[in-house]
């Protein structure tokens, strides 16, 4: 019986770990009924990987073609509120991807009119820029980039 309810136990604190905000270490995409783009990129990869981390809010969006069985396509357009790391001013193209499948970890897309933290790096051709990840910019994920970062923005 005691075994029965550790394994319960366990698995709850399991369960609300995987669900929590993005802080530390842990992959996110936001809220669970709506993951956003990256959300299986963990945010120090992200971190890591981006050219360039901005906030900024989606004022159109274009897109949604199909690429591979399990993708769509985006290009959002972004006016930048801050550059985290990395240079961008303005207003910027964003390709963002879109997981569809497996239904359990679809993905949804930015929506028009919202802020959102983008990690980008930037593609070998003509500077197009790609999402790696997309965040809501929430006090408590901009706090938990910034900690990444090391606090003071811009990272060498």
């Amino acid at each position: 019986m005691e075994t029965v309810f550790c394994v319960f136990v366990f698995l709850g604190l399991y369960l609300s770990a995987a669900t929590a905000a993005p802080t530390g270490d842990r992959p996110s995409g936001g809220d669970m009924e709506k993951r956003l783009p990256g959300s299986s990129v963990w945010l120090r990869e992200a971190v890591e990987r981006a050219d360039v981390v901005i906030t900024g809010e989606v004022v159109s969006m274009r897109g949604g073609e199909p690429g591979a069985p399990d993708q769509i396509y985006y290009s959002c357009a972004i006016k930048v509120r801050r550059a985290i790391r990395g240079d961008a001013k303005g207003e910027v193209t964003v390709d963002v991807t879109v997981r569809t499948l497996p239904k359990e970890k679809a993905e949804t897309a930015p929506e028009k009119g919202k802020e959102y933290v983008f990690f980008v790096v930037k593609k070998p051709v003509k500077g197009q820029l790609e999402a790696i990840k997309v965040l809501r910019a929430t006090s408590e994920n901009l706090v938990a980039v910034e900690a990444m970062l090391g606090g003071a923005g811009e990272k060498p």
